[in-house]
Order: structure tokens, then sequence, then C-alpha cells
């Protein structure tokens, strides 16, 4: 089984990859360069693995030891603002049985941090549904068909404070035996751009655009064409961003955007 290198990933990015495989005797084989960061390999394979993008990534990497007569879930993320050095914080996994899967809560030592939870089922049905509590945003869920098919759900979400993280739950629409995974990336202290996009008057008088950021400065865009900036030094806690278009002293009603804390 091969998986695809994720658009647009660059040197320094942490790179995830998820793998539920239905048969526990076929445990997955991790291409050359990949450290496992939870294993189950009970009543099905299951591995979460990570490696830190290089300048020289391939196009996709092979994961092999998998019963093809099984079913088999399996993507691949990326995601940066990690360290690169030591990317990983802290991880841990759960497994059960029900309609209630729930991921650990992690003690964290350093924030802020990424926090990643998986989710993996077994014998799913392609109409049953795996619902994640409001607070993380799902990034994948794939299902892998076959003889007794298997589901795997990945979220996110920023995490801000040191201490537990507290447990992250999901709800099955059946009863089904699951794996829950808790992984903390640490964060390299870089602060997140945050892109900002409107569209352009159609006033000709128009000559650019005011920006004031959640500090209170303001940066001026110039240009009535340009119609996106980005705050590349944008603050972790979020805030409000507005933009106004100008001309000369003149100033338009404000367009905000809110953006969470990262």
């Amino acid at each position: 089984m091969t998986l695809a290198r994720p658009t647009g990933v660059v040197a320094g990015d942490v790179l995830v990859a998820v793998v539920m495989h239905h048969d526990a005797t076929s445990d997955p084989v991790l291409p050359a360069g990949w450290t496992v960061t939870w294993r189950n390999g009970t009543d099905a394979s299951a591995v979460v693995a990570m490696r830190v993008a290089t300048t020289s990534e391939p196009s996709s990497y092979a994961f092999s030891g998998l019963d093809p007569d099984d079913a088999t879930a399996a993507v691949l993320l990326a995601w940066s603002g990690a360290d690169a050095t030591a990317p990983v914080l802290s991880s841990e996994g759960s497994s059960g049985s029900g309609t209630t899967a729930t991921a650990p809560s992690l003690s964290l030592a350093t924030a802020p941090a990424r926090l990643v939870t998986v989710f993996l089922v077994d014998d799913t049905a392609a109409a049953e549904q795996l619902t994640v509590a409001a607070g993380p945003a799902v990034r994948a869920s794939v299902h892998g068909t076959g003889v007794q098919p298997v589901r795997a759900v990945v979220a996110d979400r920023a995490v801000t404070a040191t201490g537990g993280t507290g447990a992250t739950t999901a709800t099955l629409s059946a009863s089904r035996g699951w794996h829950a995974v808790s992984l903390a990336l640490r964060s390299d202290g870089r602060p997140t751009p945050v892109q900002l996009g409107w569209t352009a008057p159609t006033d000709p008088f128009t000559t650019g655009y005011a920006v004031t950021r959640p500090t209170g400065d303001v940066v001026t865009v110039a240009g009535r064409t340009t119609t996106t900036w980005s705050d590349t030094a944008a603050p972790t806690a979020g805030g409000l961003w507005t933009v106004r278009a100008t001309s000369g002293t003149w100033r338009s009603t404000a367009v905000t955007a809110s953006v969470p804390a990262c």
C-alpha cells in the first residue's frame, strides 16, 4: 500500500501516517525513516507513525506487510509549525468497544502545541457514522472497504496552555471495537501566518487598503486590485483583523475577520 505525499509539504513539516488494518496478524511495516508513535495489534493492526520532511521527500511512501484480503484504512497528513528537532511532546492511546471512543488526556509541560487525535474503528460499515465531539477540526475520514471494513478519522486542535489537554471523545452510530490516540506536537515557536482575502471594489479611486491587526497597528496594502495579504507575525492568541479600502484620507466601512488561537 502506498500513501501519496501531501501537497505543499516543505522541509521541516511533520508527516503523520495512520494505518488501520483488520487483520491483527498482519502488522504494518513502515518505510525507512518513519518512527512509530503508537501501535496496537489486538483484534486489528493499527499504527500511528511520523517523520519530519526533508528537502528531498519522495512522492509517495510504501507501507508493507498488509494482507490484501483484509480491509485497510490509511491516511497521510502534514502539519507545519511543529518543532522539527523534537516534534512529539507526548502520545498515548486507548482501546475499547461500544458507541463512545475516548482518546486519552495528555499532560503537557510545554505550550503551545497541536493536539492530533486519531480514531480507528473495526468492522464498521460505510453507512455508520463517527462524530468527533465539538472542539477539534476533523482533517480526514477514510473508510476501508472489504471483508470487515475499517475506518480512520483524524482531527486536531490548538493547545495554548500547559497541563492536561482533556480527553477527546467520538460517538459511534453502532457499537464497535475502537482505538483512540492522542498525539501532541511541539510548536516551533513561530506564529502561524494568517492569510486575508477580500474582493476589490469597483471604485477606480481606491488606491489601496488599510489592515488593522489585533495588536492595533495598521498595515498599508498598496493597489486597488490587490486582494490578499498575509500576516506572517500573527499573534498565537488569535484576534480580529479589519480591512478598509482607502483613497487619500478616505476609509471605507470595515470588513472583519476573526481568527481563533492557533
